[in-house]
This record gives structure tokens, C-alpha cells and sequence, in this order.
């Protein structure tokens, strides 16, 4: 399973943002500028974390 995260920005992403992300896992798909909203969008991706099981009670 995947989670997801979208930045929004008014002024085009730099290298610097856009690695910032990676260092936590996120994998960038891909950017695009909405001209309704006039911003820029990046859209990542990373694998989900599952949550560990409950210990066992004994």
C-alpha cells in the first residue's frame, strides 16, 4: 500500500525542496503547475507504514 503527500507552492520548486523529501522516504511522481489555482503542485508517494502488532498478553 502507498500514502501520498501534495505540496503546494506559488513560486516553482527548487532541487533543494524537492530531495528534502526523499531523506523521509517519499518517492516524487511528478509536478504540475494549475493555472486555476496558480500554483505548483508536487505530488510524492512512499510505501506505507503498518503499524506494528500488539504485543502478545500471555
Amino acid at each position: 500500500m502507498w500514502e501520498y503527500l501534495v505540496i503546494a507552492r506559488n513560486t516553482p520548486f527548487d532541487a533543494g525542496s524537492l530531495n528534502d523529501r526523499g531523506r523521509d522516504g517519499w518517492e516524487l511522481v511528478t509536478i504540475i503547475y494549475d493555472l486555476d489555482r496558480h500554483e505548483w503542485l508536487a505530488y510524492y508517494k512512499r510505501p506505507k507504514q503498518e503499524a506494528p502488532p500488539p504485543p502478545l498478553s500471555s
